[in-house]
């Protein structure tokens, strides 16, 4: 899978062909999923093995190979779906061999990873055509990376949470990089997430808690 992907981005710029890199790259994360989410303990070495080299070509390959970016910029639109597959997968396996405390501090450090490819692609792109798409892509992944830790840390009360803040940061990303997909992503995430922290509210504080100052209030309130 690895050698066959590899070799049709190869020649997805090599033919100038960007449809092929970009089948390429999302069939390889669909494909991984078959078996990289299977509850299998004896998979998650085998997984983590193949989705952190896969994290981070999906990081720095298109820094080096897909330029100029405008040029490319449907292929780093697909290289930044890539990613988070690739991510998803790093921390499915992490959870399983190591628990959640160890897996709940990936987010940040992908975060940590993905702030600067963002600000250097805020760089390069300045004033060409295809910032705004790239920049939705990339940015937006950065976004999810923060926002999904209440969900990591909490019960599913928090995801609901998580939907929200993710929904009214892609929101304020599009006021400054205009894309209508991103209010799209937002127009679907925040009902959603309010649905979920509605069905959720009542287990999100104890019977010890305080009647104001507890995780329900705080939530709805947020």
């Amino acid at each position: 899978l690895a050698c066959f992907t590899a070799l049709a981005v190869f020649l997805g710029k090599r033919i100038d062909f960007s449809p092929l890199a970009m089948a390429a790259l999302l069939a390889s994360g669909l494909a991984e999923s078959v078996w990289m989410l299977s509850p299998d303990l004896n998979t998650a070495f085998a997984s983590l093995a193949l989705s952190s080299p896969g994290l981070a070509v999906a990081l720095a390959l298109p820094f080096f190979y897909f330029r100029p970016e405008e040029k490319w910029s449907k292929i780093w639109m697909a290289f930044a779906v890539f990613e988070l597959f690739q991510a998803a997968f790093v921390f499915r396996a992490t959870d399983m061999l190591w628990g959640r405390q160890t897996a709940g501090c990936l987010p940040l450090a992908f975060t940590a990873l993905k702030i600067p490819a963002v600000y250097l692609l805020l760089r390069r792109l300045e004033g060409k055509s295809a910032r705004n798409a790239v920049i939705a892509f990339h940015g937006g992944l950065l976004l999810l990376y923060l926002s999904s830790l209440p969900a990591i840390w909490f019960d599913k009360g928090w995801l609901g949470l998580t939907l929200v803040i993710e929904a009214t940061a892609l929101l304020w990303l599009n006021g400054r990089i205009q894309h209508p997909g991103l209010r799209w992503t937002a127009a679907i995430m925040s009902p959603s997430g309010y649905i979920l922290l509605l069905f959720h509210l009542a287990r999100m504080k104890s019977p010890g808690d305080m009647p104001v100052l507890n995780g329900a209030v705080a939530a709805a309130a947020i």
